[in-house]
């Protein structure tokens, strides 16, 4: 049987405490695993929409940070009428391929 050898300590994540959630880039108290329309939502600007795989990403006007939308977020007859520099609000969810847009919906100008 081959040895494993450990990762590099550049390469490891730093250590949590326990019963600590969230990550750095995603803050614990702006994230949730079953978001609900309320006051938590977040605005963003849509940066990028691919229609021919039925996605895009948003970027959060506070922190920069993108999240992948799918068509599904937002329902066919929303996702077509998207354009890039629309304004959103969405809630968001974390996934194991990084922060999702749920909940999307257009904010009007």
């Amino acid at each position: 049987m081959p040895k494993v050898r450990p990762k590099p300590a550049a390469l490891r994540r730093p250590p949590r405490s326990p019963g600590q959630k969230g990550s750095p880039t995603m803050p614990r108290d702006r994230v949730s695993s079953s978001p609900t329309r309320n006051s938590s939502m977040l605005r963003g600007t849509v940066v990028r929409k691919i229609p021919e795989k039925g996605f895009g990403f948003i970027r959060h006007e506070e922190t920069g940070l993108e999240y992948f939308f799918h068509m599904s977020a937002c329902g066919q007859q929303l996702f077509d009428e998207l354009q890039q520099g629309d304004l959103v609000e969405f809630a968001a969810t974390r996934t194991d391929k990084g922060p999702r847009a749920v909940e999307v919906a257009l904010i009007d100008a």
